[in-house]
């Protein structure tokens, strides 16, 4: 048999975390009625309680409703099966609304939002058809919305008649008033933890903020924003960029815009181009103007804005000189700066992390035949639970190998742990000795990633989950 020469071709290596990947089935569950509205849903419909998906739902639904003032608590992510296998259309969850007691009203000029109202309660809904399935969220407010006269809900149970959309003035007054001041440093948002403010050595400092952190150095201000939805289907053969989208829809929100500029550096290949925009603007809370440079970063389902705001062009050049290389940008490094200490009770509960790579296999003979090899994968979780009274337990698993022959093991630790700003310390680890982490939080909306990491090469990205 002639010897076979092996060539890999890594189709994918990418992180997810463990919600996403080794519990996909436990958290993708059947639905036959919606929780927060009461509604009866058709036949092969599920519902989506994964920490991923509810967070891309709750950050769609809060770019719509804070522009009314309101905020969202509560979310519902629903899967429905597509009108042409259901039969299932808007006319009738219209009617299932109806049949609840709700009324329905336009939320704006998007007319996938729609503003859910009964007795007290404000629900904001998104709607959106596919090939293949329905998409419904619900999320419900923490305070009543404030609307236009035109647009009040009817009290009571009401059809879906025209009702007049509120004006894009009105909108963008409700947002301004929501809006944090993007020029002087607003008050922290504690949100339940400790610590929402860190003071770093090299002067910039760091405060989170209902939509993003702000970092701050004498007058140069950068605004880490939360994540934000991302859906390829906007761009992909349509002549729409990015990096255009997500400045004049949400860069906007916020900047009374002058100039809007490219630094391309004479590359003429979009694909090639920096997902960067500079230009002056004046910031509508402060009425400074100023010099704001974008940088937009794009993961799976996910966009991250970063902005800088300067005195001038230069002042923003000299402290970001390659915040429009393609590569490695320093402005969109900043994120290292999205970095919070922790405390004994911000740690107590339960926290997960996973993490999945895979790769396939391809092979080619000497006489040119190429054929499929196989696939590998690498496969590891860590589920962390800390009690109060200093008590922990923590299990680990993973899997290795090929598809078909994986190896597997597990590993169960419990002790001891004490916190202070920077640092875990756990009892009773690895043939039980005492493991010291360096640790700290990452805020994201409506919560914090707890990162643990050690000289033994052990590297946790924690998510809450109880």
């Amino acid at each position: 048999m002639k010897k076979q020469v092996i060539k890999s071709i890594l189709f994918t290596a990418t992180t997810v975390l463990l919600l996403v990947a080794a519990q996909a089935q436990k958290k993708l569950v059947p639905a036959s009625q919606s929780t927060l509205t009461g509604i009866t849903l058709p036949a092969g419909s599920k519902n989506d309680s994964r920490w991923l998906s509810v967070l891309a739902a709750k950050t769609l639904l809060q770019s719509e409703a804070k522009k009314t003032g309101a905020s969202i608590k509560d979310v519902e992510v629903l899967y429905l099966p597509s009108i042409a296998a259901s039969g299932f259309t808007f006319d009738s969850l219209a009617n299932q609304f109806a049949t609840q007691g709700w009324s329905i009203s336009p939320a704006g000029s998007d007319n996938k939002y729609a503003w859910l109202q009964k007795d007290n309660r404000y629900i904001m809904a998104y709607y959106s058809t596919g090939a293949n399935t329905t998409d419904l969220y619900f999320g419900e407010t923490t305070a009543t919305p404030t609307l236009n006269n035109s647009t009040n809900i009817e009290q009571g149970n009401q059809n879906t008649g025209n009702v007049t959309q509120p004006t894009q003035e009105t909108n963008n007054n409700a947002a301004q008033q929501n809006n944090n001041a993007m020029g002087n440093t607003p008050p922290a948002d504690q949100s339940g933890f400790t610590f929402s403010t860190t003071n770093f050595d090299d002067g910039w400092t760091s405060v989170i903020q209902s939509d993003w952190v702000l970092v701050s150095k004498a007058d140069m201000k950068v605004y880490l924003w939360f994540a934000l939805p991302f859906d390829a289907n906007k761009f992909t053969g349509t002549g729409v960029r990015e990096r255009d989208y997500y400045w004049d829809n949400y860069v906007t929100q916020y900047f009374n815009i002058e100039t809007k500029q490219y630094k391309d550096d004479g590359e003429a290949i979009s694909s090639f181009q920096p997902n960067y925009i500079e230009g002056w603007a004046t910031d509508k809370q402060t009425g400074e103007r100023r010099f704001i440079g974008m940088r937009l970063g794009i993961a799976p389902n996910t966009a991250y804005i970063t902005i800088a705001s300067a005195k001038d062009e230069a002042a923003l050049l000299q402290q970001f000189p390659k915040a429009n290389d393609k590569y490695i940008s320093d402005l969109e490094g900043m994120s290292r700066y999205n970095k919070f200490a922790i405390a004994e009770n911000d740690v107590i509960g339960t926290w997960q992390k996973g993490n999945t790579a895979t790769a396939q296999w391809y092979y080619v003979s000497p006489g040119g035949y190429e054929g499929y090899a196989g696939m590998t994968v690498a496969s590891t979780s860590a589920t962390f639970n800390f009690s109060t009274g200093g008590n922990y337990s923590s299990i680990h698993n993973g899997a290795t190998g090929a598809v078909g022959t994986l190896n597997t093991f597990q590993q169960n630790f419990k002790g001891n742990y004490t916190v202070s700003n920077w640092t875990l310390t756990a009892t009773n680890r690895f043939e039980g000795k005492t493991d010291t982490f360096d640790a700290s939080f990452s805020a994201v909306r409506g919560g914090r990633i707890l990162h643990l990491n050690n000289n033994a090469g052990s590297d946790y990205s924690l998510v809450k989950t109880q």
